[in-house]
């Protein structure tokens, strides 16, 4: 007896069966009986779904067709038997079961499993609806979870790497919004923009052109009483004020008072 295998549904069934004398010698049978399946509980599933083609492929070998697409007969979740009912061989009158077969009966608690939570859909082919909400398919796929926001045509992994192929390659410029960390070239100062000031200096650029001025244009330190004083900067027009500072002197230390 052999067994075939737990097999899909709606499928033909082929295997070849032998008859033999007493001496072992390949006979055909004298009378060919029936050949009759039956089901774990009890049922005949024979009908004229089998097929018995007596010495195929020769003396001896016969080949059993079982075809199970009889679904009143045969369905899942159940064991069958193919057995050899009132046959003649050799003088003698044999019944014999010469195969069994199981449709989806075995491991069906696993695969319901996996059908129950959508697994199979990982290498199927998944409806569009089949991937549930927050489930982590869903959030690899949509920031918020939501499937149904999910579109091949801009969101799939070809299409991110095609738009990075045309932003990031291909393109010949693009905009730096955050500009931290950069180093400029040897001569990239003289490209800095600077504002001159019209006061006292509330920015990085004007505090610049106010450190030049005082130090190398026009400034002027006006004595006003015994010990005190005036300090100015100008423009670079050498005419308006733009700073102005109090100066003391007590005769051991000169102190120059904040601008204003």
């Amino acid at each position: 007896m052999r067994y075939l295998g737990d097999l899909s549904e709606d499928q033909e069934i082929t295997f070849l069966w032998n008859t033999t004398d007493a001496s072992g010698a390949s006979v055909t049978r004298t009378t060919d009986g029936a050949i009759k399946v039956r089901r774990d509980d009890g049922t005949d599933c024979t009908g004229t779904s089998v097929s018995d083609n007596e010495d195929t492929p020769d003396t001896g070998v016969h080949e059993c067709v079982v075809n199970t697409s009889d679904g009143a007969n045969y369905v899942v979740a159940h064991d069958y038997s193919v057995w050899l009912d009132g046959a003649v061989i050799d003088g003698q009158t044999v019944n014999a079961c010469l195969a069994q077969f199981s449709i989806e009966n075995r491991f069906s608690d696993t695969q319901d499993v996996i059908v129950a939570n959508k697994l199979d859909h990982l290498v199927a082919v998944a409806d569009s609806d089949d991937v549930a909400d927050s489930s982590i398919i869903a959030k690899l796929a949509a920031s918020d979870g939501d499937w149904s926001g999910f579109s091949a045509a801009t969101d799939s992994l070809e299409a991110v790497r095609d738009q990075g192929d045309g932003a990031w390659i291909t393109a010949t410029s693009v905009t730096v919004s955050d500009k931290t960390g950069f180093v400029l070239a040897a001569t990239g100062l003289d490209a800095v923009a600077t504002t001159a000031p019209a006061g006292v200096a509330s920015t990085f650029r004007e505090m610049v052109v106010q450190l030049w001025r005082r130090w190398f244009k026009r400034t002027n330190l006006t004595k006003t009483g015994a010990g005190t004083g005036t300090e100015k900067t100008y423009a670079d027009n050498d005419v308006d004020v733009l700073t102005t500072h109090a100066v003391t002197d007590d005769g051991e230390v000169q102190t120059r008072e904040a601008a204003s």
